[in-house]
């Protein structure tokens, strides 16, 4: 099996902001200060939407004290979200993509954020947030393995908190297209050959995008204690998304 925590790390210290946006303007040979500020901008805006659903659908009290950015990358959402909380912990398995945050949270003179390095049984996650975040990062996880790990990324969601979490669950692709890929992410010369056609370095890493079932996300999360959500698709090129805004029994009986 393809190791993504590897190929995460790679991205990280190789070409980390188009591992997080895979446009091809965040290439580190294209990258200067106006894209890279075009990068954080768009980090801006996904949260200001966040929070304008949160409010719109589920509590428009809600402003979040104490955070958490599972997969964290080079620090895009995370910057944005310590604008507004008073605390920001900031996740990832990469060290490089923790490490280009760090740089980027200094140059933001950004002081209220906490990194650490993740792993599948997220140890390095203690207290109760707020707000539970992931963006564009389960569909890099193979599925058997996030599904283990959604349980307890949402045991650190407080009482009155909410968990904003994305996953994959259909892309428009055909049988001969399904088939490529399945060779492309099996066999390293097929992937190497496959860059080169497409105009990519030969050298990029593997990419993995996986699908989750919806059935078992609803389960999932409402096992873990949501009683209450919010769901909006999100398509990113060929991908079709889902975002889940899932709040605790307390808020939800608040608001009825």
């Amino acid at each position: 099996m393809h190791n993504t925590d590897k190929a995460w790390n790679k991205w990280g210290a190789q070409d980390p902001y188009y591992g997080v946006l895979t446009s091809e303007e965040y290439r580190g040979k294209h990258l200067c200060d106006q894209t890279k500020a075009k990068f954080f901008q768009t980090g801006q805006q996904h949260f200001d939407h966040v929070l304008a659903a949160i409010h719109a659908h589920l509590d428009p009290r809600f402003v979040p004290t104490r955070a958490v950015d599972f997969g964290c990358g080079t620090g895009r959402v995370l910057i944005a979200m310590a604008q507004t909380s008073e605390e920001v912990l900031g996740l990832d398995v990469s060290d490089s993509m923790l490490s280009e945050c760090l740089a980027n949270c200094r140059t933001a003179n950004v002081k209220n954020a906490t990194l650490k390095k993740s792993d599948d049984l997220l140890s390095a996650l203690s207290g109760q947030y707020d707000l539970v975040h992931s963006f564009m990062v389960f569909q890099h996880i193979p599925r058997r393995r996030g599904e283990k790990m959604i349980p307890l990324l949402l045991e650190h969601l407080s009482h009155n908190g909410v968990a904003v979490l994305h996953f994959v669950y259909d892309w428009d692709v055909n049988v001969s297209q399904r088939i490529a890929y399945f060779v492309r992410h099996r066999i390293p010369l097929a992937h190497a050959l496959a860059n080169r056609l497409r105009g990519h370095h030969i050298r990029d890493p593997k990419m993995q995008m996986n699908l989750y079932d919806l059935n078992r996300l609803f389960r999932l999360i409402n096992e873990a204690g949501g009683q209450s959500m919010h769901v909006e698709f999100a398509r990113h090129g060929n991908h079709h998304g889902v975002i889940f805004y899932a709040c605790n029994g307390r808020i939800a009986q608040r608001l009825t």
